[in-house]
This record gives structure tokens, C-alpha cells and sequence, in this order.
């Protein structure tokens, strides 16, 4: 249910931004520009959602199954697993850059501003919207680093155990499948720096937490007693995701 937990809380927060958006239709000299925007954001989250939920049934179960019958088992000491939590979720990380990605911002703000003068706003509410989508993607790094905050302090209270299976992997509560919809395992390697990791590369097909990302890397320190795990890993790996670059042993 974990998965589907994260889904409801960002259903929750479209609801209530479709409630805020709509609301703005209460001030005549903006109507209806507010109904519109509030349409037009809910035709697009809809099945936004829907994927959403059916890659979160489809970890939730992925977890059970991994959990029943997994390959290898580890567990860390929580100095050990502040240093993956520093990993994987970066508190500094920043989705979206005008430098990196500026046609996208540039296409909300003339797409914004250009509704706003369509359907009859004034220069007032038009320099509102401008303003409005000029900020917008400020809004959503702010957004992004407080869920990467937010999932930080999760991953830390999560159990500091590491599960890999048939279904992927199960770092702390945070699962990813070797191969699906959303992410594909490319390479897996020990890291040829101390300590000793087990770095998985993933590439990125759609994920909304790493959505400006290609690809994601997993760094797991490796117990000491790892070896005779590496070549099961190596194996099993080598036979579930033929394509990808498998080189533990």
C-alpha cells in the first residue's frame, strides 16, 4: 500500500489546487478564465493519475513478492544508511533549470500568458499570468526539494535493509524494478572506489521524482560477507535483464 499511500497524497493536492484555480472564477473580471484552467488541468491529470496508480499497484506488489522470496538480504548500520540517504535523495537537486531546460519554460509562460489574452483578461490579469507562469517553474524546484527532503527523512526512518529479487530492488521502502514501464536496469558494477558498492545504473522511461533525470544510480555499501551474494547477483541478473551490462563477479 506504500505506493499507492504517495499517489492519493498527490491526488489529494491536484484536488485542491483544481478547487484554487476554479475559484478564481468568484472575481468577475477574471471569469472565466479560472473554469477553463481548472478543465484543461483536470482532462491532464486524469490520466496522469490513472498511470500513476497502476505502476503503484504494480510496486506495491512487486514489494510482497520480493520480500517472499528475495535473492539477497543486507542490513546496515544507520551510519551506513545516512550515507545511501545522502545518495539518493539529495536535498540540493534541482528539477528544473531556464539553462537546462528553457524551451519548456518558455512554452508555460507563453502558453499561460497567451490564455490569459485569449480568453479576454485585462492587462492586469495578463500581467498576472505572466508573472504567474514566469514563476511557476520556481514553484516546482521548490516543490521538488521539499518531497526530496521529505523522502530523505522517510528513507531514514524506513528499516536500513536492502532486498534484491526477481522484481528489483527494495532500498530501504523504495522500490525499483529491474524492468518496466518506468525505469530499465542498464549496468551493475562494484565500484572500484572504498567502501565497496554495489552501483546500479537505471535508465529513466517516466518517473515523476526523477522526471529531468535520464538515468538514476543505486550505491549500496556491500557487507563484508558480500562476495558469495555477488555471484548470485551475477547470475540471476545476468539471466532477468540479458541486455544490461552485469559485472559483479
Amino acid at each position: 500500500m506504500a505506493h499507492r499511500q504517495k499517489v492519493y497524497r498527490i491526488a489529494k493536492g491536484i484536488g485542491i489546487a483544481l478547487l484554487l484555480v476554479a475559484a478564481c472564477d468568484l472575481f468577475p473580471r477574471i471569469r472565466p478564465i479560472g473554469s477553463v484552467f481548472a478543465g484543461l488541468l483536470a482532462v491532464c491529470a486524469a490520466p496522469f493519475l490513472y498511470g500513476l496508480y497502476r505502476n503503484a499497484v504494480r510496486a506495491d506488489s512487486g514489494v510482497s513478492a520480493l520480500m517472499a522470496n528475495p535473492w539477497v538480504h543486507w542490513e546496515f548500520t544507520p551510519a551506513e544508511w545516512q550515507a545511501v540517504a545522502d545518495v539518493q535523495f539529495p536535498e540540493r537537486a534541482k528539477p528544473f533549470t531556464w539553462k537546462r531546460q528553457w524551451p519548456v519554460g518558455l512554452t508555460i509562460v507563453t502558453t499561460g500568458t497567451a490564455g490569459a489574452w485569449i480568453f479576454g483578461g485585462s492587462p492586469p490579469v495578463i500581467l498576472g499570468a505572466f508573472v504567474f507562469f514566469l514563476l511557476f517553474p520556481f514553484g516546482c524546484n521548490w516543490l521538488f526539494g521539499r518531497d526530496m527532503r521529505v523522502q530523505h527523512r522517510r528513507m531514514m526512518a524506513a528499516p536500513a535493509e536492502v532486498w534484491l529479487g526477481p522484481d528489483g530492488l527494495l532500498l530501504g521502502d523504495q522500490f525499483t524494478p529491474w524492468v518496466s514501464s518506468e525505469f530499465g536496469l542498464l549496468r551493475a558494477t562494484v565500484g572500484s572506489t572504498a567502501p565497496a558498492r554495489l552501483v546500479l545504473r537505471f535508465r529513466v522511461y517516466s518517473n515523476l521524482v526523477y522526471s529531468s533525470q535520464p538515468y538514476i544510480h543505486r550505491s549500496i555499501p556491500l557487507p563484508p560477507s558480500a562476495g558469495r551474494d555477488l555471484e548470485l547477483l551475477q547470475q540471476r541478473l545476468s539471466a532477468t535483464c540479458p541486455k544490461a551490462q552485469i559485472a559483479l563477479a
